[in-house]
């Protein structure tokens, strides 16, 4: 009866069961022309709850008539992927055929979207086929302001330049990454590769021709390299090198290996993560087109499985978005290079959140059977796989039995402890500054990079909409109805997109410090807690500045932070 009950309630609320349609949709959907229609699309559609029975006998019966109209000649829907957490199902028509189909389901549908491209994020390649000549040296004590680093040969085997300027040297005594599997969405992985540890490379194939284990392009190798290139005498060493790397092939056709793919095939591929027990997704790729889809996945794995997902802020030279980069949930990461300046090549814009070493970096060279010729390559897609080494090296040490706040704390601690560069504080190029993982080590060892969530109320308290007092916060918490109802419907002054925390509205009732784990610049000794001392915010709260801000401006305690 509950059943039954809510069906009704859905039904009543419907504003399309009025005739109205007015879902969210393509323009081409809305406005294009007739000569558009036999163009093939390719689009998500989320359905309401429970209505993936009504949407799907929708298309079944289309496909029947066309194909009674024109036996043999119709071309049906192809549905490529149904994605049950999002509600969505991911179809390919003509374009004519999904306009009929939004028309004729239109009280099933609560979106739909084009699905758009991904592609590899790589500048032009530089490949050098033999090592060049370097001093053997084995000095890795760098000092935190340090901004010049170089390829080191070490007993034979490369350190690149970017292991020593994320300070993964100086972690490793404590951490190497072992246990955490790394997820890279990518061209594959060149598995017989005597760079790699065999036994920590896993992966799933795409399709019966699409196999993890082989890449054509080089392009997933290397990012791959960068992580986990066996700690040895020969080839590279990765950042955190005994870190497990679970393989997802997306990027396969074409004259290279190197095509494109959609935003589709990397929530596909983001789910084969998460079964596979992946902490950390790396993706060097991206695309301009944003989807809400797409961003709910993310979304998801962040908040609701403590995955943190990194990826390519893109090679545009431009302020441009690229995604999923740019979407809140994912790190978003800015190339630069040996001397720490920016790359020229690198995107920037206010959702970068991290820096890290990308240009004319070695790693391992897929088709190498030596181990001794690598490849160098740039690009945002190089400096990707740095953070998301990172960040394995610090998921091996601080995992708890909470990964939704382990992922917190961890994403926290990279930010406020990276090396600030450019304008002083968090700006459109560096984001918060260069990853360091010795810095983000310590600060968490120190308690000083906890993340405490701020606490949020609804506003107003008690708040229901226009209809009574059924259409609660508690009510829009259930299935879709936030993304279905929650621009409609206002009561005192508010939607439920305004006034609810479900939906993502509300008022954040506590100061939470910002940046969040913040010190001066004396060092993780000197946070806020021990600002929160005697007189210390009076006496010093406006010297020793540090990611851009004084004790006075970043912290609660002294009057400071967010509130």
């Amino acid at each position: 009866m509950e059943d039954v009950r809510r069906a009704l309630v859905l039904k009543d609320r419907d504003p399309k069961a009025n005739g109205k349609d007015d879902f969210s949709k393509p323009g081409w959907a809305s406005n294009g022309s007739a000569a558009q229609d036999d163009e093939e699309g390719r689009v998500f559609i989320k359905y309401k709850p429970k209505a993936n029975v009504g949407l799907k006998k929708d298309m079944d019966d289309l496909d029947a008539e066309d194909e009674a109209a024109s036996p043999g000649q119709s071309k049906k829907f192809d549905v490529k992927y149904k994605f049950d957490d999002l509600e969505t199902y991911v179809v390919i028509a003509p374009k004519g055929k999904l306009k009929r189909l939004m028309n004729r389901s239109k009280n099933n549908i609560a979106l739909v979207e084009d699905d758009p491209i991904r592609e590899l994020v790589v500048d032009p390649l530089v490949m050098e086929e033999t090592p060049e000549h370097a001093e053997d040296s084995s000095d890795s004590n760098h000092r935190n302001l340090q901004t010049s680093f170089t390829d080191q040969l070490i007993s034979g085997q490369w350190r690149p330049y970017g292991v020593s300027m994320v300070q993964a040297p100086q972690v490793w005594p404590y951490s190497t990454g072992a246990g955490v599997k790394v997820c890279v969405i990518d061209s594959g992985i060149y598995r017989a590769s005597p760079d790699f540890v065999t036994a920590n490379l896993s992966g799933d194939d795409t399709s019966t021709t699409i196999l993890w284990s082989q890449d054509t392009c080089k392009h997933g190798t290397h990012c791959s390299g960068t992580i986990a290139g066996k700690n040895d005498s020969i080839g590279v060493v990765g950042v955190a090198y005994d870190a497990k790397i679970h393989s997802i092939r997306v990027f396969s056709s074409g004259t290279n290996g190197c095509a494109w793919s959609y935003a589709s095939g990397l929530i596909g591929a983001s789910n084969l993560c998460k079964a596979a027990g992946a902490k950390v997704i790396s993706m060097s790729l991206g695309g301009g087109g944003s989807s809400t889809t797409e961003s709910d996945q993310f979304q998801s794995l962040y908040a609701n499985y403590g995955i943190l997902s990194v990826a390519a802020a893109g090679n545009g030279a431009s302020s441009a978005y690229s995604y999923p980069a740019s979407y809140p949930s994912v790190m978003s990461v800015a190339a630069v290079d040996s001397n720490s300046n920016i790359a020229s090549f690198s995107q920037f814009n206010d959702q970068v959140d991290i820096a890290a070493p990308g240009v004319s970096t070695k790693s391992v060279n897929s088709g190498d059977t030596t181990g001794n010729n690598v490849l160098t390559y740039s690009g945002t897609s190089m400096a990707t796989p740095h953070v998301a080494a990172v960040a394995a090296l610090l998921f091996a040490k601080f995992s708890t039995s909470n990964p939704k706040q382990d992922v917190i704390n961890i994403r926290n601690a990279m930010q406020v402890t990276a090396q600030d560069r450019g304008t002083a504080g968090r700006d459109n190029q560096f984001g918060y500054g260069i990853v360091k993982a010795w810095n983000a080590y310590q600060c968490l060892s120190s308690g000083s990079c906890v993340a405490v969530p701020p606490t949020c109320t609804d506003n107003p308290l008690g708040w229901y909409d226009i209809d009574g007092p059924t259409y609660s916060c508690s009510w829009y918490a259930q299935g879709s109805n936030c993304a279905t109802y929650g621009n409609s419907y206002a009561n005192f002054g508010k939607t439920a997109n305004q006034a609810c925390c479900v939906c993502g509205g509300g008022v954040v009732s506590t100061c939470t410090d910002n940046p969040v784990g913040w010190y001066d610049i004396d060092g993780p000794t000197y946070s806020c807690s021990w600002y929160a001392q005697g007189s210390n915010c009076a006496t010093f709260g406006n010297s020793y500045a540090n990611f851009g801000k004084t004790a006075n401006q970043a912290c609660c305690v002294c009057g400071g932070g967010s509130k």
